[in-house]
């Protein structure tokens, strides 16, 4: 609203009417124009002040504001976001008796040795008063991102880390960020690196983790089953195997699947992965039906069916087992939901057909999948189902790659009050070698 007057592509900060100063300009009953009045508030608590460079800086001075005209031994630092610190110094030297943006109060200057906070990455100024009870003021209605910090640690005894471009481990080119989830961590590469807050049995809060070179052979293809809620697996997290490219790898989050270890890391790897379609048994309740519905899927002798659906299979749980006919079997069954009534004319050997009871004797009566041998019927059942399926399950089609601490390795114990705490709006007052920031 307050950008309708400019002068250039700047705001207009002041505006007067002959030598009389203008508060605000309407349009009908529009405030077009407001002058901006910049006031300081007196702070009431120590903070750590974010602050993101436009451009690489050398930094050689930090100043702070406060209300208060109290002195003592201040310890003022500055963090990477990741909550290694890269800068520390101890004392400062006090102005008081000032008036800044309306508020009384005092300057307090600090000369830090030269360090360099580069472009585009997240730094946090803490300022702590060495409990002499004096805080950083803030601009009132102006935002501004801050975390409730205090840190009271000499810098004698503070471990100041390298964090930039050219550094041993933390390259800044490699950092990842303040992680809650994993998930997204599987797919990087080797010696980039990040900071734990999230919640893990594995992994420490707050401490900062390097990718290790293990689980880098494959692509990156996400999970299956859900980090933060485990659950049985469903016939989603079958489809998101199936569709998931060879040669990629996935967290599994998916509770007592045989075989498999929830939390762990696999793979759908060339030559042992065979492609197939999803055939969900859990809509039929009749065990000939459930067979019927997987040979509608192996119309031709080269296809394969994964099971979906919660439900057995012959007295056997079969979700994500590969079915697929041997050798010298044909599906002819087009319909799950409708037997034939009445015998095909002219089978082959081998051919499996879904036949109906009313048949008769040639069936026995029964309604079920039925191959022909050359001259007569053989009911497809329990006792003898393997005659006629290979199957595979779905840990034996899979190949394990890793555990999730294999992934990772704890690089520095970082800080875990900074990181952890919530960011809160409130700009405060910061000057960085004499220019506010």
């Amino acid at each position: 609203m307050f950008d309708k007057f400019l002068f250039g592509n700047k705001q207009i900060p002041e505006m007067y009417f002959g030598n009389i100063p203008v508060a605000q300009i309407y349009f009908g009953n529009t405030l077009v124009w407001e002058k901006i009045v910049k006031r300081l508030i007196a702070g009431n608590q120590n903070v750590a002040i974010e602050y993101v460079p436009e451009f690489d800086i050398v930094v050689t001075d930090i100043c702070i504001f406060t209300s208060q005209n109290n002195s003592g031994d201040p310890h003022i630092k500055i963090f990477h976001e990741s909550g290694l610190c890269v800068a520390a110094v101890d004392g400062d030297t006090i102005t008081t008796g000032q008036e800044l943006y309306g508020l009384s109060g005092s300057k307090h200057d600090t000369t830090i040795s030269s360090t360099t906070l580069y472009a585009g990455q997240k730094y946090y100024v803490v300022y702590s008063n060495g409990y002499a009870q004096y805080y950083p003021a803030y601009f009132m209605n102006e935002s501004g991102n801050y975390k409730e910090y205090e840190n009271e640690e000499a810098a004698s005894q503070t471990t100041i880390i390298d964090v930039s471009p050219t550094a041993s481990i933390f390259k800044t080119t490699k950092y990842k960020g303040l992680l809650t989830s994993l998930d997204a961590a599987l797919g990087y590469s080797q010696y980039d690196w990040f900071t734990w807050v999230g919640s893990s049995t594995t992994l420490n809060s707050g401490h900062v983790y390097q990718r290790t070179a293990t689980g880098t052979t494959y692509a990156y293809g996400g999970s299956v089953g859900d980090e933060l809620n485990h659950h049985t697996i469903t016939n989603n997290d079958l489809m998101t195997i199936i569709n998931m490219d060879i040669d990629s790898q996935f967290w599994w989050y998916i509770n007592d699947y045989g075989g498999m270890t929830k939390g762990d890391i696999y793979a759908k790897v060339t030559g042992t992965w065979q492609s197939s379609t999803l055939v969900d048994i859990s809509q039929y309740t009749d065990e000939s039906q459930k067979t019927a519905a997987i040979l509608v899927a192996l119309q031709n002798n080269a296809n394969s069916a994964m099971v979906g659906g919660q439900t057995t299979l012959w007295y056997n749980n079969r979700i994500g087992y590969i079915m697929k006919l041997k050798s010298g079997y044909t599906s002819k069954v087009t319909d799950a939901s409708s037997p034939l009534t009445s015998l095909p004319s002219n089978p082959s050997s081998g051919e499996i057909y879904y036949l109906s009871g009313s048949i008769g004797q040639a069936v026995g009566y029964q309604t079920a999948c039925f191959a022909y041998t050359g001259s007569s019927w053989t009911q497809i059942h329990n006792q003898n189902y393997t005659n006629y399926f290979d199957e595979t399950p779905l840990s034996n089609l899979l190949t394990h790659v890793c555990s999730k601490s294999d992934l990772f390795s704890d690089v520095n114990n970082g800080t875990y009050n900074l990181v952890t705490a919530t960011v809160k709006d409130r700009k405060y007052y910061l000057r960085i070698n004499g220019k506010e920031v």
